[in-house]
């Protein structure tokens, strides 16, 4: 899904729930601003948006700060592991990293478990999309 179409469904609920819907960060002075950048200003100590969160130190609650358990779009993953099509797919995928001696044969044995993509132990997509780049 690319941001016009985001941009379109962001316009369309807004009219459809009588709200004006303000994207503030979508600037691209802004963006060019960001990428320039060092990346220890974007990402540290485990936290994303890092000069954004610093900013909001003190102007907003710490619960909305230093939050980090917020998910953005997250795609049908479960759903799809449940096809029996794919979860061929993965088991192919975790011999060809046994084959690479990159997992241990006994993963060969585990069942395949249908997780959310933000799963933390999500290690059968991680692993059908690793053996896709060797």
């Amino acid at each position: 899904m690319g941001l016009e179409e985001l941009l379109r469904f962001a316009d369309r609920n807004s009219m459809a729930h009588g709200r004006e819907v303000r994207l503030p960060f979508l600037s691209h002075e802004l963006v060019e601003f960001i990428f320039s950048l060092p990346s220890v200003l974007k990402i540290h100590n485990g936290y994303t948006k890092w000069i954004l969160r610093q900013a909001m130190d003190k102007k907003l609650p710490d619960e909305i700060v230093w939050r980090t358990d917020k998910i953005g779009y997250e795609p049908p993953q479960q759903m799809w592991m449940q096809n029996a099509a794919l979860q061929e797919y993965i088991q192919e995928a975790r011999r060809k990293l046994v084959t690479a001696k990159m997992l241990s044969q006994k993963v060969l044995d585990k069942k395949i478990e249908p997780m959310a993509a933000y799963a933390e132990n999500s290690f059968d997509w991680r692993y059908l999309c690793a053996a896709q780049i060797i």
